[in-house]
């Protein structure tokens, strides 16, 4: 009987804590923050409410592409971090390799954060300068991991 109710009580406790985002240590997790990424439309687009269907697809048609131009980048960047993960960890760190590897990963990187300030632009050519201005009065995104990190 004992173990029937704790079981029910965890469940209730984790599930309340799934529905509000809240993770370990009572730090909030991304489930409950603003997303200011590609889906919600860079910096706060997501955000304004006057868009007309027109815009909303122009800026889903460059979420799209965007989505599409990063994918190879992102799975390449995956690859050379696997391939420089396995090189430092070796019994024999190869320097020279390590450093080529890192270039590389930091050029692609490069390449995703340009692909996606690009589309950003783009973005914001879609609006009217109202609708620009709304994005000034918006809050700054919270773009930290983890929200208050534990300190209240």
């Amino acid at each position: 009987m004992r173990r029937t109710v704790w079981i029910m009580v965890l469940s209730g406790i984790a599930g309340v804590s799934m529905l509000f985002g809240w993770g370990p240590a009572g730090v909030q997790g991304a489930r409950s923050s603003v997303n200011y990424g590609p889906r919600m439309g860079m910096r706060g687009i997501g955000m304004i409410t006057n868009l007309s269907q027109d815009q909303k697809d122009k800026i889903f048609a460059i979420q799209q592409n965007l989505e599409k131009d990063i994918a190879s980048l992102q799975t390449e960047a995956n690859q050379i971090r696997y391939d420089l993960h396995k090189v430092l960890t070796a019994t024999n760190v190869d320097e020279k390799k390590a450093k080529d590897l890192h270039a590389k990963l930091q050029s692609i990187q490069q390449k995703i954060a340009d692909r996606r300030f690009q589309a950003e632009l783009d973005m914001l050519k879609v609006l009217t300068p109202e609708q620009r201005q709304q994005l000034q009065n918006l809050p700054a995104p919270n773009r930290g991991r983890g929200g208050r990190m534990g300190k209240w």
